[in-house]
């Protein structure tokens, strides 16, 4: 881990050498080190070394028709730390080239940097090739965009880790590093985010906490303020809130209360119908609104009454100094 460093690109191309070719090296870390895009033929060279020994341990079991045993061949880079840099595009470009078809880099976080919209797409873009990547995080660059990217990241950060699954001990091995992120994931990808996404699940639903209001309960409770304000005859208006429900599939709860929902409608159209109409009475709010209006429109009439008396005064002086002056 080098932290707050400044290196000549020289002298970083000497250390390259040395941490491609260290076989025992999990993780690297360049943080808050001014790096630019120039360091990134020299990772490119760093991710690729660090691929091909491994891909060469397995191509020699493969040679007998075997596969390596556990994941002791796995040993090597791992964990890519390059936060609070000046990389931008062109860093992400070379970059892209190495970990395209790495099957054992398992993070890459590059907050914090310079990157692009043209940057951050190419990065996205290598998840459709990369299978082994389970923490991609760019937040905090210029291109990244919170809604879009974490979108199509999340999912396919999801993916990869249910095929690590398949391998309990390496599924292990990642988790106890911590290189699984939840906040990149908010759709699923965890246990546990499963486990607290039911658990939400149980506490907002039928609340009027739950923000998934039904589309046709707000199209039949929408009415104008002047409507409202003048006492017109309207029908009554239905409480959303006492209607909302989730969007959790095969919950019995919420398909009882859509069915409720549903009964109180056609009985309100069955009422529009047959012209039975209620009135809305003016609530506390609105009283008190009114009660307002009306002193501040007192208060207007007494300003305008002194404004008045002014003028008259002043035309009354005005009138005097036409006499004098004759």
């Amino acid at each position: 881990m080098v932290t707050h460093t400044i290196i000549p690109l020289r002298e970083f191309d000497r250390l390259a050498k040395s941490m491609a070719q260290a076989c025992e090296l999990e993780s690297i870390e360049f943080s808050h080190d001014r790096l630019v895009d120039d360091f990134g033929p020299l990772f490119r060279r760093i991710v690729a070394a660090h691929s091909e020994r491994r891909d060469e341990v397995v191509w020699a079991y493969g040679l007998r028709g075997e596969r390596p045993e556990g994941i002791g061949y796995r040993k090597g880079l791992s964990e890519l730390v390059l936060t609070n840099n000046k990389f931008g595009d062109g860093f992400v470009r070379e970059l892209v080239r190495a970990i395209s078809y790495d099957t054992y880099l398992l993070k890459l976080d590059l907050r914090s940097n310079r990157v692009d919209k043209l940057g951050v797409a190419e990065a996205v873009s290598t998840l459709d090739q990369n299978k082994s990547l389970v923490n991609l995080d760019l937040r905090d660059n210029p291109g990244y965009d919170p809604v879009i990217c974490a979108s199509k990241i999340s999912k396919r950060l999801v993916a990869n880790i249910k095929r690590y699954k398949k391998n309990p001990e390496l599924y292990n091995l990642i988790d106890s590093r911590g290189w699984i992120n939840a906040v990149l994931l908010p759709l699923e990808g965890t246990a546990k985010n499963k486990t607290d996404d039911k658990k939400r699940h149980r506490e907002g639903c039928h609340t009027e906490s739950s923000n998934y209001d039904m589309g046709f309960a707000k199209k039949y409770t929408s009415i104008t303020d002047q409507e409202t304000q003048t006492g017109q005859d309207q029908p009554s208006p239905i409480p959303a809130k006492e209607y909302s429900v989730c969007e959790e599939e095969g919950c019995a709860n919420c398909k009882a209360m859509r069915e409720r929902l549903r009964k109180v409608l056609a009985e309100r159209d069955h009422d529009l119908a047959k012209g039975k109409r209620r009135t809305i009475p003016l609530t506390k709010d609105r009283e008190d609104d009114s009660s307002a209006d009306d002193d501040i429109k007192k208060k207007i009439e007494a300003l305008l009454g002194q404004l008045t008396e002014l003028m008259g005064r002043l035309e009354k002086r005005k009138k005097a100094h036409r006499r004098k002056a004759n």
